[in-house]
């Protein structure tokens, strides 16, 4: 059978060279394939037509004839894989953008109430400049936090269960008004046939046996602030007079952690650039999994250079090792960062943004004043509404256009724009005085750091059965808790720091 003389599109997509295989990921849908040597030669003879449209009959004329094979076939195969559709068929990304502009209000998934404008700790890369925005931020009251929660269920929409996490500065500074949020969340969300999921990101030291009942009886997901062993830890993680806070975190939390699963969250900084040493310790100790995070900083004694970003990447590569080794042997090695990254490519997820900030997650200040997400209080050109008056939708919209990854120059040629899309806002925000601007100087680094997921998932699916289920990867993902992403450390690119 001959192949037809339609003009077909060719899709972009991206070839993965590693371990003695070719992976191919397509790149408007996110999905992954292995090709044989065969495939790989015809992808390659396709590099020059993405984004274009090409002749299928004069295409396979010109290909050496140990390379074509049937020509029908393999037609059929590329068009099944989605590489060549015709140019009559809408594009995934025009289908996908429009859906979500269409929707003006999405609903809220997720909000982060900053309930502490104070904190007991004096790190020195905070971004929060201990908890206190630059002297803006104030303590919230149940006034403030109570209407939080009935803005949450109001604008959720038909999304069952809701997530309401406690951030500061320090949120145990404000135990009190914790507490009655809980109830008042959990009272409400039951009469209007809705769940609330509690969270809490804490430094530890205030954590007390009371507090860890009360926190595992109201079934709260409680996340520990800490960067790594004694000596990598009291570098930065200090408190107000300069004394080092790991034996007082681990000693605080220990109960926590020997009770229920309890995630670690890392800070990774010039001076803790040992990861891999970082999650061997932190697992060791009890942790459920440890979560790492480069920081967000332009102070050049904390600030990663691209140096430091090719020894991260050295230290994910080792880690990945580990996990591939673990799961071989039906073990989870929870590096959290790797683990939902090959969530992402299991489920094919697509994103034209890089996380909830601004659309299903918002962050309210002491005050209730609501903005993208708890790095941005303080920060008025980001502002979007406030718990009295609700969302305001058209600048919710208008950040929606903005930075919708299509929208972003930087982005258009990158294969991996629809896994990372474009990036951390806060990190361009603090770099470039944009949010919607791509902070370009990391893109390599990330580039890396998907191929090595995306090869790192590909090297388990290989395996037989249970070498991803044991990671929870192919588990549905509405089953992972995931606290609205709330902090960032499900954020697939990792850019945020704490």
């Amino acid at each position: 059978m001959a192949t037809s003389a339609e003009p077909l599109r060719v899709s972009d997509f991206h070839i993965i060279d590693r371990d003695g295989g070719a992976f191919v990921w397509i790149v408007p849908a996110s999905t992954l394939f292995s090709v044989d040597d065969t495939g790989r030669a015809l992808l390659t003879a396709l590099v020059d037509q993405r984004g274009g449209e090409f002749n299928a009959a004069t295409f396979f004329r010109s290909l050496p004839s140990d390379a074509s094979g049937d020509a029908a076939d393999t037609l059929a195969e590329l068009r099944g894989l989605g590489i060549l559709s015709s140019p009559m068929e809408p594009k995934e990304t025009d289908l996908a953008r429009d859906d979500l502009l269409a929707r003006s209000e999405p609903p809220l998934a997720s909000v982060t109430a900053m309930v502490s404008g104070g904190c007991n700790l004096n790190c020195p890369y905070c971004y929060a400049e201990r908890g206190g925005f630059g002297r803006r931020g104030q303590t919230m009251s149940f006034e403030v936090g109570r209407r939080l929660i009935d803005l949450l269920l109001a604008e959720s929409g038909d999304i069952p269960a809701a997530s309401f996490t406690f951030h500061g500065g320090e949120p145990l500074l404000n135990m009190r008004v914790i507490r009655r949020l809980v109830a008042y969340g959990e009272e409400r969300s039951i009469s209007l046939g809705k769940r609330i999921r509690f969270g809490l990101t804490t430094n530890g030291l205030l954590l007390t046996p009371e507090f860890i009942d009360y926190f595992i009886e109201h079934n709260i997901a409680v996340k520990i602030s800490i960067d790594g062993p004694d000596e990598i830890h009291d570098r930065v993680r200090t408190d107000a007079l300069g004394h080092g806070t790991y034996e007082r975190v681990l000693r605080a939390a220990a109960p926590l952690i020997a009770r229920r699963p309890t995630q670690a969250r890392v800070t990774v900084t010039r001076k803790s650039l040992e990861i891999m040493r970082i999650v061997d310790h932190l697992l060791e100790v009890g942790f459920a999994e440890v979560g790492v995070s480069p920081v967000s900083s332009t102070d050049p004694a904390f600030a990663l250079t691209t140096e430091d970003h090719a020894m991260i990447l050295r230290e994910y590569r080792r880690l990945a090792s580990r996990v591939i080794d673990e799961a071989k042997q039906g073990r989870a090695y929870a590096f959290a960062n790797l683990i939902n990254l090959m969530r992402q490519i299991h489920h094919g997820r697509s994103q034209r943004y890089p996380c909830g900030a601004g659309i299903g997650l918002l962050a309210a200040d002491g005050g209730g004043t609501l903005f993208p997400c708890h790095r941005f209080p303080g920060e008025p050109s980001t502002r979007m509404g406030d718990v009295e008056a609700g969302i305001d939708r058209a600048r919710q919209t208008e950040w929606l256009e903005r930075l919708h990854v299509d929208r972003r120059s930087d982005c258009a040629d990158c294969w991996a724009r629809y896994i990372c899309s474009g990036g951390c806002y806060y990190l361009s925000a603090i770099e470039y005085g944009d949010a919607a601007r791509t902070y370009t100087p990391i893109c390599d680094h990330l580039r890396e750091w998907y191929e090595l997921g995306i090869v790192t998932y590909a090297r388990l699916a290989e395996r037989p059965s249970g070498s991803l289920d044991c990671l929870r990867i192919t588990s549905p993902e509405d089953e992972i808790l995931r606290e609205g992403d709330a902090d960032g450390t499900f954020q697939t690119h990792q850019q945020e720091g704490a």
